[in-house]
C-alpha cells in the first residue's frame, strides 16, 4: 500500500472527512488535501512550517497513537 492509499485508509478508519483533516493539518482547502490522497500532491520541503509528514506526526502524538498502532489499523 502506498502513501496516498494508506493516508486515505487511516482517515476513513478514524472517521474524518477530507475537509476536517485538511483543517487539522492546516491546509487551506479540501482540494489540497485530496491531492495527497490521489497521489498527485507531494509533501512540502522539510524547511516549510506546514510540512505534511511533520504535521501528521504531531497529530499522531496529540491523539496518543504510536507508529505500531497505526500500522495495524
Amino acid at each position: 500500500m502506498n502513501f496516498s492509499e494508506r493516508l486515505r485508509t487511516l482517515r476513513l478508519k478514524a472517521g474524518y472527512t477530507q475537509i476536517e483533516l485538511a483543517k487539522m493539518i492546516n491546509l487551506n482547502s479540501q482540494g489540497a488535501y485530496g491531492k495527497y490522497e490521489r497521489g498527485v500532491g507531494t509533501p512540502l520541503p522539510d524547511d516549510e512550517p506546514l510540512c505534511l509528514p511533520k504535521r501528521l506526526k504531531q497529530l499522531r502524538l496529540q491523539l496518543l497513537f504510536n507508529r505500531k498502532q497505526l500500522q495495524t489499523m
